[in-house]
């Protein structure tokens, strides 16, 4: 029997998507730690994949021998990395980096579905989802047409064939829409749009301004307003 006594953690179980492995998850805001059960072998127990340490996360997907690993393992705070590690070596400090990313890039997100490494990627505060195959090496993007101003989401399979991704995109100005992506036609049907009574989106107007820090450093600053009043904007802003 397992028993977190720190009323700061979350305890959770999870199958994997290919269902050959049983995960307990422990997670808090700022850390966690997997244990893994391997269900083909009933004379298995739950191991530990990495003990706990303030300030670290990892998320593991596998993948045939392997698993793939979301982790700030260099305790940069939102900085996140891809590794990969044989499922014999996952327990060990043998996991290999395979993307690094620059100062203006994260990783948000990384999923697999089939033969396909999904990254949900950020470049410049504008995301992307990345579909690697890891069959023939292949890589296509899905990017939002949207407004300057949006939020990507993964949210994983839609189907029990392994050939559809779902997905989310959103904005001030436009509620949610969850599109399915074909992973083997390469396109894209809508499942479902919200929408909102007595409002009308083209009414409005998003947009993406910077202010300078006294460092130099640009902030973001997201904009929504009606489009009859552009060019108003005065005063300060908190």
């Amino acid at each position: 029997v397992f028993e977190e006594k720190s009323a700061q953690f979350n305890v959770a179980l999870q199958k994997s998507s290919n269902k050959g492995y049983i995960s307990l998850h422990v997670d808090s805001k700022d850390e966690n730690e997997i244990y893994l059960l391997d269900s083909s072998n009933k004379e298995e127990t739950f191991r530990l994949v990495r003990k706990r340490k303030k300030g670290i996360k990892y998320f593991l997907k596998d993948y045939k021998d392997s698993f793939f690993i979301l982790s700030n393992l260099a305790g940069d705070g939102n900085k996140y990395e891809l590794f990969k590690s044989k499922k014999e070596d996952i327990f060990s400090a043998n996991w290999e980096k395979i993307i690094s990313y620059p100062s203006d890039t994260l990783l948000k997100s990384m999923t697999v579905i089939g033969d396909h490494l999904i990254l949900l990627e950020e470049v410049k505060m504008k995301a992307h989802i990345k579909i690697i195959d890891q069959i023939n090496g292949r890589v296509d993007f899905i990017q939002s047409d949207s407004t300057e101003v949006y939020q990507l989401d993964l949210l994983g399979a839609d189907d029990g064939e392994n050939t559809l991704l779902k997905y989310s995109v959103s904005s001030p100005k436009f509620p949610s829409i969850t599109y399915a992506y074909n992973l083997k036609s390469k396109e894209t049907s809508i499942l479902e749009r919200k929408k909102v009574k007595g409002y009308n989106p083209d009414e409005y107007e998003t947009k993406r301004v910077y202010a300078p820090a006294e460092d130099g450093t640009r902030i973001p600053i997201s904009l929504s307003y009606k489009k009859e009043a552009e060019g108003e904007f005065k005063g300060k802003m908190f």
